[in-house]
């Protein structure tokens, strides 16, 4: 396969379709990974939604939580809230997912 290229599915077909460059998706996926583990960072912090936190606060409190459990700590416990509370992790995680995009995304 050429640098660059990637191979995508469909059921009716496989092609190959050409990307900018492998660096560029690479950036990508990182940017989306650094984005769920900041928001599962959030999620576990202490940080509550009635605090009606600023965008300074969740972003020192994600550099926190990642500095204190790590990426996989982090999603641990977001597994073991949702299978513990399901009923309240998923406005949590909504929030937690809206509030890292917002304190992020000018950051």
């Amino acid at each position: 396969m050429a640098t660059g290229a990637q191979r995508v599915c469909s059921p009716a077909r496989v092609f190959w379709m050409q990307t900018p460059t492998a660096t560029a998706w690479q950036e990508d996926l990182m940017t989306a990974l650094d984005y769920d583990v900041r928001t599962e960072a959030l999620f576990v912090s202490n940080v509550q939604r009635s605090q009606q936190p600023t965008a300074e606060l969740i972003r020192a409190a994600v550099s926190a939580t990642v500095d204190r459990l790590g990426e996989t700590g982090c999603a641990e416990l977001v597994a073991q809230e949702f299978g513990e509370h399901p009923d309240c992790a998923l406005g949590r995680m909504q929030w937690a997912r809206n509030a890292v995009r917002d304190a992020f995304s000018a950051y």
